[in-house]
């Protein structure tokens, strides 16, 4: 079994169950007086291709994903999502299958500017999830949700 540990206490992981792709989630900053927020590095690599985008997620929205997990690991229920500020910058959803699988189903978005011309760049895609270390996401999850209350 490969498992690539975070760097950070506030890191995690998203492994495929084939080990060719995941989704790191890095910590960066945390906003907890204006409008509490996490900010994270989000780097996706699947297969051979990669993308890497630096979101803000709310908390309510971790708050509600997190809670939603918990009750999926018990009912099995049918979609979850974790999404930035920013909608279209992240959007990732964990599609419940047969016997307590996951699909995650990704997509980041970084636009910009490059010589005076405008370009977004997106990244879109799913894969099996290792549910192995879905109860270790969850209870990182949760610690790091509780950082911002």
């Amino acid at each position: 079994m490969i498992f690539n540990n975070p760097i950070g206490e506030f890191d995690f992981v998203l492994h495929s169950k084939d080990r060719k792709s995941k989704i790191i989630f890095t910590f960066v900053e945390l906003e907890v007086e204006h409008l509490p927020s996490i900010n994270y590095i989000v780097n996706i690599v699947d297969h051979r291709f990669s993308g890497e985008v630096d979101v803000w997620i709310e908390k309510e929205i971790l708050n509600d994903f997190v809670e939603a997990l918990t009750e999926a690991n018990n009912k099995r229920t049918t979609k979850l999502n974790l999404r930035s500020m920013s909608p279209e910058e992240m959007d990732i959803n964990f599609i419940s299958q047969r016997n307590g699988h996951y699909e995650i189903a990704y997509s980041i978005k970084r636009a910009g500017y490059s010589d005076n011309t405008f370009v977004e760049t997106l990244l879109k895609g799913a894969f099996e999830m290792d549910t192995e270390f879905l109860n270790l996401i969850e209870e990182k999850l949760k610690e790091i949700n509780k950082m911002l209350r």
